[in-house]
């Protein structure tokens, strides 16, 4: 199981974020600015070459869904994980924790806290199993703001969050606003994530 090196990543947060911030459709997109000379130096400080990167993602070791902030002391070379837990895991407590901060069942600096601490222990803390590394990406996530009510948008889509980690390439939702979305990747992302379907 890997960790980030407390010395290197501590975890960083934006300065004065609020859930109420976190917890807007959008925001984490918003305010995800990681360079490529960025990612380069996370692997460097700690002694990784770059050519290997495709078996690793530069985290966010406390995510912009909680308020983590770009900076390099917030990044990581977090590897995929193989055989043990790795990022599809934390993207999996990552996308659980931002539902319970923005539901109000723990303070976001409850969460921000128990990631940056240790985020295994937080996973097994806020989820039972850990997600499969390889081959399944993490399972779509619903709009932390939706309600058994409010399960499924317009035409029966489900509700879904921008940003949040999805597995079926194309798949098609809508944010509790209405706005069609769509599971996909980006140039500078190449994680499947819900985006605006525009």
């Amino acid at each position: 199981m890997a960790f980030p090196d407390s010395k290197l990543t501590p975890g960083e947060i934006f300065p004065g974020v609020t859930a109420a911030q976190v917890c807007v459709s959008g925001w984490a997109e918003a305010h995800r600015n990681v360079t490529e000379e960025v990612r380069h130096q996370v692997f460097a400080e700690y002694g990784l070459s770059y050519g290997v990167h495709g078996s690793y993602e530069v985290d966010h070791l406390i995510p912009l869904e909680l308020g983590g902030s770009n900076d390099i002391r917030n990044l990581w070379p977090e590897p995929q994980g193989g055989s043990q837990p790795g990022y599809p895991s934390k993207d999996r407590l990552e996308n659980r924790l931002h539902q319970l901060v923005c539901g109000g069942s723990v303070a976001l600096a409850t969460a921000q806290h128990a990631i940056a601490t240790n985020w295994w222990a937080a996973y097994t803390t806020y989820l039972a199993t850990p997600a499969p590394s390889l081959p399944a990406p993490p399972a779509p996530v619903t709009s932390p703001a939706s309600s058994p009510s409010r399960s499924s948008g317009g035409g029966g889509l489900p509700v879904v969050h921008p940003g949040a980690f999805c597995s079926d390439a194309g798949a098609h939702g809508v944010t509790t606003r209405g706005t069609p979305m769509t599971c996909k990747t980006t140039a500078s992302d190449s994680r499947l994530r819900w985006r605006s379907a525009a």
